[in-house]
């Protein structure tokens, strides 16, 4: 899975969220006021991964706003999740009609650490599980 840095809600590490609603620690700017996002090659999605185990309740919705600091509603939102363990992730497909700007939020009362960005090329696949025989040492 390809990561594009300017793609990024959170930065490598996660973002910490606590007890209440929080919004991402970045807002994405698709540079122009009604951004052509379902003509890309390929469906674009938001994928966010708790680092940690997370307590209380965790939903994650995507909110779009034509302002870079203020008017933001909900744009998709995805099911509300009950104390998710580290390496849950949850995919949001991008909505193909937004606005300019568009920010991850955390709602809520969770407490851990999420991060979260936007990729075209999603990868869910569980590796095939190693052969006893093999004695393989990473």
């Amino acid at each position: 899975m390809i990561i594009d840095d300017l793609l990024m809600f959170t930065n490598d590490a996660g973002q910490k969220v606590s007890g209440t609603a929080a919004v991402s620690e970045y807002r994405l700017d698709f540079g122009q006021i009604a951004p052509t996002t379902g003509h890309s090659h390929g469906e674009l999605v938001a994928v966010f991964s708790c680092k940690t185990d997370v307590t209380g309740n965790l939903t994650i919705s995507l909110q779009h706003s034509d302002e870079e600091t203020s008017g933001y509603t909900d744009v998709a939102t995805a099911v509300t999740l009950s104390a998710p363990k580290a390496g849950t992730q949850v995919v949001i497909p991008m909505p193909y009609h937004h606005k300019r700007y568009v920010q991850a939020n955390f709602g809520g009362t969770p407490s851990g650490t999420v991060h979260g960005f936007i990729t075209s090329g999603f990868q869910d696949n569980n590796g095939f599980a190693q052969a006893p025989s093999l004695n393989t040492v990473y």
